[in-house]
Parts: structure tokens; sequence; C-alpha cells
């Protein structure tokens, strides 16, 4: 009985996740997070759900009194020069909390104490500032002095709060605003940074057992020896929920979607955060990525140059961060991406990012690669009766092109996209306590520019 509950639980959270992919298809061109300089996070208890059905117990972050906690914490977005303020309060955490601030220099505390004078579980304990559930608050001051992409984590038993949730992304944007072509900003003081869209992947792990000990007052009964991750996220959510939309009324605390979509010849800005206690391989189908960054520092050469390392899979650290830049073309398939058989040009005069000449060889408007232009595909597709149908073919090889398909099959790709799958190379990664769905898994889909030149 247990089985087919859960079964049909997960089957749900699937079919819930298509409709809601179906919903909610248009293109971001940056990370969803708060931007300013002055900050207040408040710690608080929450629940979030997983797609087996289960509810986790967390310890998280909201931005006032009244939101939810949520997981990963708020992605706090500043600008380089900033004198950055963040104001720690702890509304009902039943432990101490503080944070640190990897990557940022000088940070300077100041305290507040709701009775002057009682030092009892307030700042400066045993050398430690921390903050009891309370009035007491911690304020933390620092001058985001280099672009890059870090963490925020707790200060106060990391091996514990961090797992819990008390943990987010801190963005810091540099102040070159020169971009080339039309790409939309620049991760770093330096134009072959210049990106079209960002996301993040924020990837973590859990073992259930400290969070039921959490949730129980059993936190003193915890052992860090006996700790084996079984929960994989990614953004604080696993497969399929990945797909879902930003903000979805249906999971309040876990607001962070990981669907990536783009166009082709598009630069995709990825600032990857691992808080997790193991090194996840991250795997990107499709292309190679340039990871131009690490922990906030450019990757140079000894005489500066920008030196970015290419590469399938980021064996992403422990505590770490990187900034890889990632780019479809169609470049070289062999034949054209968008159906031989239909009528469209390739004209290719000018250099598609800068908009002047000499020519680049893609199509001016769709970035269709002009020598597969017309080639037709090398291979003859069988009977819809010979095939087996995933849910992100929308009938045709060719993008934004669909077909007929029997009835209940498809549904996931309403724009014709070409669908590859990013994940954990790490086979346990893809589950939730080794059963699927679950884990670190999300999908990148390339999308027809529009419009597509007659």
């Amino acid at each position: 009985m247990m089985n087919n509950m859960k079964f049909n639980l997960t089957r749900g959270r699937v079919l819930a996740a298509a409709t809601m992919l179906a919903m909610s298809f248009g293109l971001h061109a940056e990370i969803q997070g708060t931007p300013g300089s002055a900050f207040d996070l408040y710690a608080k208890q929450a629940q979030i759900s997983t797609p087996d059905g289960d509810s986790i117990e967390i310890w998280g972050f909201s931005e006032d009194t009244n939101s939810v906690a949520q997981y990963p914490g708020p992605t706090l977005i500043v600008d380089e020069g900033d004198t950055v303020v963040i104001t720690v309060h702890n509304s009902d955490v039943p432990d101490d909390v503080s944070l640190l601030f990897p990557g940022q220099d000088q940070v300077s505390k100041t305290c507040s104490f709701a009775s002057p004078g009682t030092l009892a579980n307030g700042c400066n304990v045993s050398g430690i500032d921390v903050v009891a559930s309370g009035s007491d608050t911690i304020e933390y001051t620092f001058v985001a002095s280099k672009p890059g992409t870090y963490l925020y984590q707790s200060g106060v038993s990391p091996q514990v709060q961090t797992d819990m949730g008390l943990v987010g992304t801190l963005i810091v944007r540099p102040t070159a605003t020169a971009v080339p072509g039309n790409a939309v900003g620049l991760a770093y003081n330096n134009t072959e940074t210049a990106y079209d869209r960002e996301y993040l992947f924020f990837l973590s792990e859990m073992d259930p057992k400290l969070h039921y000990l959490a949730q129980s007052g059993g936190l003193n009964q915890w052992d860090n020896a006996d700790y084996r991750s079984v929960l994989f996220f990614m953004n604080g959510r696993n497969a399929p929920d990945t797909l879902a939309d930003d903000f979805i009324p249906q999971m309040p605390h876990q607001p962070y979607g990981n669907l990536v979509k783009m166009y082709p010849g598009e630069r995709i800005l990825l600032r990857v955060v691992n808080v997790g206690r193991n090194q996840h391989p991250l795997h990107l189908h499709g292309n190679h990525y340039k990871q131009v960054a690490r922990d906030g520092n450019l990757i140079v050469t000894t005489g500066g140059a920008l030196s970015p390392l290419g590469d399938y899979t980021l064996n992403a650290v422990p505590g770490s961060t990187a900034d890889l830049i990632y780019e479809w073309t169609g470049k070289d398939m062999g034949w054209d991406i968008y159906n031989a058989a239909t009528v469209h040009t390739c004209s290719d005069l000018v250099d598609n990012r800068t908009g002047l000449a000499p020519a680049d060889g893609f199509d001016d408007s769709s970035w269709e690669w002009c020598d597969d232009h017309g080639k037709s595909l090398p291979v003859v597709i069988p009977e819809n009766q010979d095939l087996a149908f995933g849910g992100f073919y929308g009938g045709s090889p060719f993008l934004g092109d669909f077909g007929t398909l029997p009835i209940g099959e498809g549904g996931l790709n309403p724009s014709g996209g070409m669908v590859f799958m990013w994940h954990s190379h790490s086979e346990r990664e893809l589950t939730n306590n080794d059963i699927f769905p679950g884990g670190m898994l999300t999908m990148m889909i390339v999308e027809k520019r529009p419009p597509l030149a007659p």
C-alpha cells in the first residue's frame, strides 16, 4: 500500500510539473533575487516538500517578518563598490544563528541587545557572534570590493545549520557596463564574460535524519559521523520540481526554479554554488562550457589574459563557486535545424555579435549555420507506430517544428525546442533515497529565435 501511495504521489508530481512547465515558458535574462545594498534576513523554521511526498524541516531565511522562510536563502544582488549591510534576526530557530561571508574582506559586526547588559545567548558568547531566538540582532557590514558569485552561510555549527538551510547566494555585479553585441551584461570587468541570460545552480544535499531530529528537538542526539546524504537539490528543489517556474504558489518555501531556456547563439552565464559536503559533478549536454572564474576570481594567465577552462562536467567542490559561459549555436550539425523542407533563407552579411561586417557564418536573424542550410536530416525517421516517445518530443526533430503525436504523448515542449538534460553525473544524485524521480536534474531547452526570416 505504501509503495502504491508513493507511486501515485510521484506520478501526480510529474503531471503537475508538466502542467506548470507548459504554462511558464517565458525566457528571463537575469537571476531572480533581491537587489540593493541593505538587507534583513530572518531565520525561521519551515517545511519543504520533495517529489516522493515527504515533508522536511528546514531552517531558512526570509527577508521580513511577514514572509516565509525559503530554501535556499534569498539571493542577494549588490554592485561592486557598494557598502553592504546585512542584519540577521532569529525569529524562531531554536539554535543560535550567525553568518559568514566567504570571499568578503573586513566584515565588521555590530550587535544589538534586547536587554542591554545581558549576554546570555546573545552576541559575543565565547568569542562567537550569535543571535538567539528573540529581539537581538547582528549587523554585518562590508564593502563588495570584487565582482563575482559568492555564498553566505551559517557561522554556528555549519555542519548542522548549512544542511538545515541557513545558506544562500551573494552576487556582486561589476562596475563595467560596456557590453559587446546585444548581450545583457558582464559577469566580471572583462568583455569575454558577457552573457545574454544567467541562471543560478545552487547545489545542495541533505541527510533527513538530521532534519527529523531538529523537528523533534533532539539535535543533542546527532552524531555528525553518521551523516549520509540521500536528498539532492538544485536551487532547493528535486526533479521534476526543478522544471517549474520561479515563485510558484505550490512551493512557497522553494521559490527558485531551474529550467534553462535559450536561443541559438546566446551566451548563458551559469553561477554554480556547491554548499554540500561532497563534490557534485554537474554535467551539461549539448556543448562544452567555458569556466571563467572560481570563487569570485577570474581564471587568467600570468600575463592577466582570461584563460577559461573548457569542459563538459564541472566537479563542483564543496564550499566553492564557479562561473561558466555556455553557448549553443547548432554549428556543424550537418543538417538544417529549421527543416530543409520549409521556405527560409540564410543571409549572412554581418557578425551577429557586433552587427558589423565581416560575416560570421551564421544567419543574421536566426543564427542558423549557413553551411548547413538546406541540408536534409541524414536519417529516415520511422513511422510513429515504430517509435517510443519522450515527454519532450514535439513530433519533429527540427527547431520550432511540431508533428502529429499519438494521444497522450508529448506535452512538455510547447515551443518545439531542442531539449538537453543537465544533471549530476553521479548516478546516486539523480534520485531521492535511491528512488526516481528526484535529485539534481533539470533541462535546457533551445528555442527558435523569433522571428525566423521568411
